[in-house]
């Protein structure tokens, strides 16, 4: 999904600073939990005061929904792209689970962002202002079980049920990205983990 370019100097800087604050917040989310960062100490990180930093978002639940819209637009750009390359189901699953790595392990994406505000996603997703994000959320859903159903159908997946087996997939990668900084798995390099990793799972979904 291409940006539209802010059209003068103040809607640049506008821009340059929400993409900052955004920044700040992934990165404090990261080494704190979503439930020990406030907009304090976002705001102090970027030497704002708490008042400046409510000029950009209200609250936090504003801050982080618009951190996973943003993210989530590009997950769901990647998708469609990844799609279009290819109509192979057992291609598109490689190139959705290298995705999902490459961007948790780099530290950027919505598959980052997810994993340090995890507990905060149900109540985002029942949220009436979150219409938006539900709507990115739902193709997004549906475009990893179109893959998983074709999958199947084609005969070149397990035949599980598609929730079931997506699911397991899910939980797989999760692991791993639970694991990576841990004393098994900080020293190996991220691209001998992330093609780890995508052979064990293609070879557990694959017939």
């Amino acid at each position: 999904m291409t940006k539209d370019k802010p059209a003068n100097h103040r809607e640049w800087e506008t821009h340059q600073r929400t993409e900052a604050i955004r920044a700040t917040a992934l990165r404090l989310f990261a080494e704190r939990g979503y439930a020990g960062t406030t907009l304090e100490a976002v705001a102090a990180e970027l030497g704002y005061t708490k008042q400046a930093l409510y000029y950009y978002f209200k609250n936090k639940d504003a801050l982080v929904r618009s951190l996973i819209q943003e993210s989530l637009d590009g997950a769901l750009s990647r998708m469609e792209r990844i799609l279009l390359a290819s109509s192979s189901p057992r291609e598109n699953l490689r190139e959705l689970v290298d995705y999902y790595l490459e961007e948790h392990l780099q530290g950027r994406g919505f598959f980052h962002i997810f994993h340090h505000v995890e507990s905060f996603m149900g109540q985002l997703l029942e949220d009436e202002d979150s219409l938006h994000l539900q709507a990115t959320m739902g193709r997004f859903n549906h475009h990893v079980q179109g893959i998983l159903e074709r999958g199947i159908e084609q005969g070149v997946f397990r035949r599980e049920d598609p929730l079931t087996l997506g699911g397991v997939v899910l939980a797989l990668v999760s692991g791993v990205i639970q694991q990576a900084s841990g004393p098994m798995l900080r020293n190996v390099p991220p691209e001998i983990l992330r093609k780890t990793v995508i052979e064990i799972i293609m070879k557990g979904v694959c017939l």
